[in-house]
């Protein structure tokens, strides 16, 4: 649980923020992907490196599905932050 809150706050600060700053939801999204890109590579790797069972596909799926799945997730947040704040 702490990690989520941890993650949470992450995508907001570095991605909601400043798509909000720019008026942009693509700020958001690129950013949200690229945080998630860096976490979920961060992990994947470090697993390859040292777990003999983690493949390069595993690697690469769950990178790729991090990406998209925190892009969302700050598209998510620009859009409610959105609703509340830029009407």
């Amino acid at each position: 649980a702490a990690f989520y809150l941890v993650y949470t706050a992450g995508i907001i600060i570095f991605a909601v923020l400043p798509g909000l700053t720019d008026s942009s939801l693509i700020t958001s999204i690129s950013l949200g992907g690229f945080f998630g890109l860096c976490a979920y590579a961060t992990y994947e790797i470090t697993n390859y490196a040292t777990l003999k069972k983690w493949t390069l596909k595993m690697v690469l799926i769950d990178t790729a599905w991090g990406t998209f799945l925190s892009a969302m997730t700050a598209a998510c947040g620009y859009l409610a932050a959105c609703l509340m704040v830029c009407s």
